[in-house]
């Protein structure tokens, strides 16, 4: 006679919340962490936010490195842009406000990384580099931006083709999505309250 342990309706129950063994059982685990975990507003959301601030990123810094190669490409054939100078100028503004914008994500990655590289750094000591980077991303970001988006009005507004007017706003849609990153994740405050 063989004796068989029958299991209770409440181990029959435990057991079956038990997650299978191996990778079944590592997708079914994670799956319920991230039904019960809270999740982040939607303009958090890293869902969307992320993929647009890569593009928006990516956007903004070939323009500051395609500027320079345009620039030396038109001396050496002698082509000078056919624009007025109210048009020059914001052409010019748009270039130098990709690359302040591109300088200020620069900055704040580099103290992110600092801070989080060193808990040290995470006192007063710091406080002097925190301000710095909040300050050039404030003056880049929403100074940027503003540039950025004047420069889809004399885009749009003059005889430019159809790539200068798309990427204008390309270029504004970028400046926008860094700014209400930054502004999303408090690097536009001037306190260190971290």
């Amino acid at each position: 006679m063989k004796i068989v342990a029958v299991p209770s309706a409440s181990e029959n129950k435990a057991l079956e919340k038990m997650p299978p063994a191996g990778p079944a059982g590592f997708r079914c685990c994670a799956a319920r962490v991230a039904r019960n975990s809270p999740s982040a507003p939607w303009y958090q959301d890293s869902g969307w936010l992320l993929p647009l601030l890569i593009i928006g990123v990516t956007a903004l810094l070939l323009t500051a490195v395609f500027w320079p190669i345009t620039a030396i490409v038109r001396r050496s054939f002698g082509a000078k842009p056919a624009l007025d100078a109210d048009s020059l100028r914001a052409y010019r503004l748009s270039k130098l406000a990709a690359i302040a914008i591109v300088l200020a994500l620069g900055v704040w990655g580099i103290t992110l990384s600092k801070m989080i590289g060193d808990i040290n750094n995470l006192s007063a000591k710091f406080d002097t580099t925190v301000h710095f980077a909040q300050l050039l991303g404030f003056v880049a970001f929403i100074g940027g931006c503003a540039v950025l988006w004047w420069h889809v009005a004399k885009v749009w507004g003059g005889s430019r083709r159809w790539p200068a007017k798309l990427w204008s706003i390309v270029l504004a849609l970028s400046a926008s999505v860094i700014l209400w990153t930054a502004f999303v994740f408090k690097l536009l405050t001037l306190s260190v309250n971290y």
